[in-house]
């Protein structure tokens, strides 16, 4: 029996040293095809960076990673524990995979765990990091554990140095899965983020946020079986935007404020481009005068002069032509003989006039019908610059956006006015800078319509001012973008971002209809003396002419009849 223990012994201490002999080796192999691997998979320039904390105890591992042939094509970035941060930060913040070899060196036990944390703090916390040390260990591995679990990295892997051992990690420190054997490289560094231990999602905004963006983190935040925690009054409110916002991102994981791309460096795109436009008062509407000349184009009251003027002509010049006075017939209607009876000639000339005349004068009466019931504008802004030459300020919030007063068209008539909960209440006299995701609501708002005219206040020019695609601010080390990005593309590509926003937009109307009710709605269905002037005046035009026409036959009758004596 004891020959037995004698022999067992001696055998796991040859299986030791065989281990701790051929393991480097092997070991470095499995590093060089984990490297290969991921270039392979990284379209472009691949960067592969490593971290050496082992002080010259690795017994020149990382020169035979450092010197292999295999790995020639690879841009490698090298530091040790004595980099210089501030000088080579900008390298830091993702690279493709980052191995780090940590050895059987204890952390705690010097000065330079502050450097080290600094240097991972640079990292970004979805970076694949291939951890190399002692996992028997425990003074090592919780040196180096504790750091990765404080700064939320959720892509780690440890690879044991001394004995084939794969930890794969999870959130704060937690073992996911552990091996015996190096898996595929594919499946070694992998995202636990799903595992997050009820980690909840921070967020914050400084203005009101678009709605469905809040949907967007909630349901990811379902998906993920955690929650979502609203950080409000973080920022004070004299901080400079940019300021407030660099204040939230030691707190929060994103902030839903939309933002220009290139400001900060840590980012998700918008997967929605947005436009700018401008909300313009509309025109007065068109009096009684203007009414009969609305109807048709200069160009077509030029022609329809021209063709009576034609055909008084004829009939002056050649008085014996027509047996019927032609502008009375093709105007009004009205025969002195029988047209079947007319010669060819007058038939010709006159029956095209009567059908030209039928057609403009019915689209003509149909025309002031629909004037008559819904009054057109005169003086719409239809462009940018129509707007620029009017004068008309425009509102919005320089605070968010300090570029708008320089901008060379309309930064003259920008007026601050910040954005605020009565956002959607327009004044009615100045032009509103705003976003084509609220345009159309805010103009078929109940609050921003005129009863008195039954129409809306404020028109949309349709020309946009700007399109760019904005972003979302991420946390400084948040782990949570990549599955941010990966819940945008999916709900919008499967239409859910459209659907929650017309769910928005049809809430937000009926809270509206109810909170700004018309008190003129029980005479908005009946017609006023205003709405007939048009009729009025054109009774009285009518009766005007006839007198006149009557007064003006019985003077020639009496001038006749006192040349014939």
């Amino acid at each position: 029996m004891h020959g037995e223990i004698q022999l067992a012994a001696v055998i796991l201490s040859c299986n030791y040293l065989v281990s701790g002999v051929l393991l480097p080796a092997e070991l470095l192999q499995y590093t060089i095809s984990v490297v290969q691997y991921y270039q392979q998979q990284k379209p472009g320039q691949f960067k592969c960076m490593l971290y050496d904390l082992s002080a010259g105890t690795d017994n020149g591992w990382i020169a035979q990673l450092l010197s292999s042939p295999q790995l020639d094509s690879v841009a490698k970035y090298v530091f040790d524990e004595n980099v210089n941060i501030g000088h080579t930060g900008s390298y830091l913040y993702k690279q493709d995979l980052t191995v780090v070899y940590v050895g059987d060196r204890d952390l705690c036990r010097f000065q330079c765990l502050f450097i080290v944390r600094e240097f991972f703090s640079f990292l970004d916390s979805n970076s694949p990091l291939m951890v190399l040390l002692d996992t028997e260990n425990f003074r090592v591995y919780g040196s180096i554990g504790s750091l990765l679990a404080i700064l939320e990295f959720e892509k780690v892997t440890y690879i044991g140095t001394k004995f084939k051992k794969v930890i794969q990690m999870g959130l704060f420190g937690t073992r996911a899965r552990t091996m015996v054997h190096f898996p595929h490289p594919k499946d070694l560094i992998r995202s636990n983020i799903r595992n997050s231990n009820r980690r909840p999602i921070r967020y914050s905004h400084i203005i009101q946020p678009w709605v469905p963006a809040i949907f967007w983190l909630k349901e990811t935040a379902s998906y993920l079986n955690t929650s979502t925690i609203y950080y409000s009054d973080i920022c004070n409110t004299a901080e400079p935007t940019p300021v407030c916002i660099q204040t939230l991102l030691a707190y929060i994981d994103i902030s839903l404020d939309h933002v220009d791309t290139f400001h900060f460096y840590r980012m998700l795109f918008g997967v929605v481009p947005i436009s700018r436009l401008i909300l313009v008062p509309q025109g007065r509407p068109i009096n009684a005068i203007e009414m009969f000349t609305k109807p048709f184009a200069w160009e077509t009251w030029v022609v329809f002069l021209l063709t009576l003027a034609l055909i008084a002509t004829i009939s002056l010049v050649s008085p014996t032509l027509f047996k019927n006075d032609p502008i009375l017939l093709v105007v009004c209607g009205f025969e002195r003989y029988s047209l079947h009876h007319a010669s060819t000639k007058e038939k010709v000339l006159l029956l095209p006039m009567i059908v030209f005349f039928f057609l403009m004068f019915n689209a003509y009466g149909t025309k002031m019908i629909a004037f008559m019931t819904d009054k057109p504008s005169v003086g719409n802004i239809k462009t940018l610059n129509e707007l620029a030459k009017s004068g008309l300020k425009i509102t919005a919030d320089l605070a968010i956006d300090k570029s708008l007063p320089n901008d060379s068209l309309l930064g003259s008539l920008m007026v601050h006015r910040p954005i605020g909960p009565d956002n959607a209440n327009l004044d009615g006299t100045h032009a509103h800078l705003t976003t084509d995701l609220e345009a159309t609501l805010l103009v078929s708002m109940s609050r921003n319509y005129d009863y008195k005219l039954h129409r809306p206040r404020y028109a949309i020019i349709n020309e946009r001012k700007s399109t760019a695609v904005y972003g979302f601010v991420i946390g400084v080390k948040s782990p949570f973008l990549e599955i941010l990005y990966y819940t945008q593309k999916v709900f919008f590509e499967s239409g859910l971002f459209n659907r929650w926003h017309k769910q928005w937009e049809e809430s937000y109307l009926v809270m509206d209809r109810k909170n700004y009710k018309s008190r003129e709605v029980e005479h908005t269905g009946m017609l006023s003396f205003n709405d007939l002037v048009s009729l009025w005046m054109l009774l009285t035009i009518g009766l005007t002419v006839s007198v006149l026409i009557i007064c003006l036959e019985f003077l020639l009758n009496i001038f006749k009849d006192r040349t014939r004596r």
